[in-house]
């Protein structure tokens, strides 16, 4: 402990000194004996001497200590604790007459600053009250939409969303599960939405912004998610009065009904069509027609079939794969794409967007050589851009120099994308060889091609007529109504939403490895565990699993998990007095097998943290090889930490540590209300750890590691 090392440091440099204050008595003792003088004897009374010297010394300086600076030490703690404390707390003077005469001094500032503290807390809690008037009703109006709301830093961290956007986002229910969903403060928005689809909208956004005096630009793309949900996604930049991007809002809305009745419609075409005179079908069929008009009806009138389901997803996400959904209805691949809801876009944008990328990616010069009024298209931009993308990739290669030439025309209800080279045009073999070829650059199990992106459209590519020396290759896409190119101006939106936390904003700018980042900038899953005994490696097991998520040093109460667990093995009785579990109430829950995977889905990519965790990790460490998951985040212990900014503590228990703090307990011993205590004993702490000079990650596991604590295995 601190006031023992301290002691030995004064004991070692007291015992120096009186050695050395004993030498020229040593020495004239020795002197004074004479020649004749037994060394032996000389030798003893010279080491009785200096023991009866140190004994002397000792007995001194630790009564000293005991008298007077060890109540001194338990009084600095004492006050340390009551910094921490929420309520204000009278100062407990240890039995020492010269300290007891501070208490009445100290006390009376407590209660003067208590009183100070209040009159500061009225006057915030009724500025709180006021902008929880205003919070209260934007959160109404957000929970009440119908349309799922997400507001993301610009590296995708979730700061805000509502339920409607949890219920759009959510996996579907299982037998042993309810739906869960990837969707949570601090989370990133990749995790639902692809990347790339959001990276390019951003892009294009963010040249608007800085090329027109457009105040906020928005982009819409359709994208698929897990299941059989289609969205309808609107990307608009968050503008500050700077000018300057925060970072963007998502506004999510279910298009999976108009997706399967599109795309059931095209299918009745198609098979209609075959099976019409002189179709490819044979006339006699009538068992395969009925068939097949089954499954069209059961899809466009119902929830899909296990086949359709497949079809309905196209991808996993915007730029899905259409061909797939296609081979899906039938198995033959002989039906048309899913048929995607596809958004007017001005024509310029596009070509804007697609020039820039071509100078920036393909090293070609890129010349625009005209662009005929507001001409508006149909067209889902991220596949459109990367499908002229990869054909002027192709392209340049057939160029004699390195400069394409690009122009937007409009012909009978199209909008014709111009490519010209001065070099031979493209033959018909070797276009329909392209048409096959994927045109995003990722590499995945089965991207769109060519011929994907064309049907998507319903476009057609077409080689243009040779002027001179310079061949040509168009890209026709359907022409939309022409709209009004009014710029948009950000609305004005003040006060909190359902879920909030705004100081991410600033977060994204933070970078850096995990061990430099400052412990109240991190985002933590507190857990607790409730388990069939004490013993993992003789066999015992999980009955119950809880956690709760800190973020900014702030309790997030409304994102938990909480999951009883078939331990499919006996309780022992000593376990079921403290947590009051009855082997009845687990009987049907699910499994250890799949409430670990979902635990670690909730937990991510988060700092764990539990008190006297080591016991917790124990049985989660068991589990770990059979399933495949591993938990290999950090991990802070409470215990470690409070051993740390209190030393001298007899008690660490989570009961103890509530109390000295001012922690409401509530649901001691389950598993969720021992986490949720725990996060509050977390927050407690840091400003105890910042006192301690530990203010980051690695400082706090580096000094974890030094505590009498540590060494604790199970």
């Amino acid at each position: 402990m601190r006031q023992d090392r301290h002691f030995w440091q004064v004991f070692s440099r007291a015992l120096i000194g009186t050695v050395l204050l004993l030498g020229p008595l040593v020495a004239l003792i020795w002197s004074s004996a004479g020649a004749q003088a037994n060394l032996d004897v000389l030798v003893i009374y010279t080491a009785v001497l200096v023991a009866l010297a140190a004994l002397g010394l000792y007995g001194g300086l630790r009564w000293l200590f005991q008298r007077h600076l060890a109540p001194a030490y338990q009084l600095v703690e004492e006050a340390q604790l009551m910094t921490a404390a929420d309520e204000p707390q009278a100062l407990h003077v240890p039995a020492h007459p010269p300290l007891q005469q501070l208490s009445p001094a100290v006390n009376a500032v407590l209660r003067s600053y208590a009183e100070e503290q209040a009159e500061v807390q009225e006057r915030v809690a009724a500025a709180r009250a006021e902008t929880a008037r205003e919070r209260s009703i934007l959160s109404a109006l957000l929970g009440e939409l119908s349309d799922g709301v997400l507001v993301c830093t610009l590296d995708g961290q979730m700061l805000l969303y509502n339920q409607r956007a949890r219920e759009l986002l959510a996996l579907e229910a299982t037998e042993d599960a309810a739906p869960t969903t990837h969707i949570g403060l601090g989370r990133s928005v990749f995790n639902v939405i692809d990347r790339n689809v959001v990276t390019h909208a951003l892009e294009d956004l963010t040249y608007r912004h800085a090329a027109t005096d457009e105040d906020a630009p928005a982009m819409h793309f359709v994208t698929a998610v897990k299941g059989e949900r289609f969205l309808r996604v609107r990307l608009a930049l968050i503008i500050d009065e700077t000018s300057e991007q925060r970072g963007f809002v998502v506004v999510l809305g279910d298009v999976t009904p108009e997706v399967r009745s599109n795309t059931a419609q095209e299918r009745l075409r198609s098979l209609l069509a075959a099976y019409a005179p002189g179709g490819d079908a044979a006339p006699d069929d009538a068992e395969g027609l009925r068939k097949r008009l089954g499954r069209l009806l059961a899809q466009w009138g119902g929830p899909s079939t296990p086949a359709d389901a497949t079809a309905s997803a196209g991808g996993t996400a915007a730029g899905g794969t259409p061909n797939e959904a296609a081979s899906a209805e039938g198995g033959s691949g002989d039906g048309p794409p899913v048929a995607w809801p596809l958004d007017a876009m001005l024509g310029a944008d596009l070509l804007d967007a697609i020039v820039r990328r071509a100078e920036d990616h393909l090293g070609v010069t890129v010349e625009v050589e005209g662009v005929t009024g507001d001409l508006w298209v149909h067209v889902d931009s991220y596949l459109a851009v990367h499908a002229m993308l990869f054909l002027m990739e192709h392209l340049k290669e057939r160029a004699t120099d390195d400069t394409l030439r690009c122009a937007i025309e409009p012909k009978k209800g199209e909008v014709g994308l111009h490519v010209r080279w001065n070099g031979p045009p493209v033959p018909a073999s070797l276009l329909d060889a392209w048409r096959h070829n994927s045109v995003l650059p990722t590499a995945a199990e089965r991207q769109p091609t060519l011929a994907d992106v064309l049907a998507r459209h319903r476009a057609r590519l077409a080689p243009t007529p040779t002027m001179g020396d310079a061949a040509g290759l168009a890209l026709y896409l359907p022409a939309a109504a022409l709209r009004e190119n009014r710029l948009r101006r950000r609305p004005s939106a003040e006060g909190r939403p359902i879920y909030y936390d705004f100081d991410l904003l600033d977060a994204h700018t933070r970078a850096g490895p995990r061990a430099a980042e400052p412990l109240r900038s991190l985002t933590y899953t507190v857990f607790d565990t409730e388990t069939t005994g004490l013993h993992p490696t003789e066999g015992d097991k999980i009955i119950s699993l809880g956690a709760v998520r800190v973020l900014n040093q702030r309790v997030l109460q409304g994102e938990t998990f909480d999951q009883l667990v078939d331990p499919q093995r006996p309780l022992s009785l000593d376990s079921v007095r403290i947590h009051g579990i009855q082997p009845a109430t687990l009987r049907g829950k699910p499994t250890i097998d799949r409430v670990l995977p979902h635990f670690h889905q909730f937990a991510g990519d988060t700092v764990l943290v539990g008190h006297n965790v080591a016991f917790d990790l124990s049985f989660i460490r068991q589990e770990e090889e059979a399933l495949d998951c591993r938990f290999d985040q950090p991990v802070l212990d409470t215990l470690l930490l409070t051993a740390l900014v209190n030393p001298d503590r007899d008690d660490y228990s989570l009961d103890a540590l509530a109390d000295a703090l001012g922690i409401t307990v509530t649901g001691r011993h389950t598993a969720l209300g021992d986490a949720l205590i725990t996060a509050e004993l977390l927050v407690k702490l840091m400003p105890l750890l910042k006192q301690r000079g530990i203010h980051t990650m690695g400082q706090a596991l580096e000094a974890s590691r030094d505590s009498r604590f540590a060494d604790l295995t199970y």
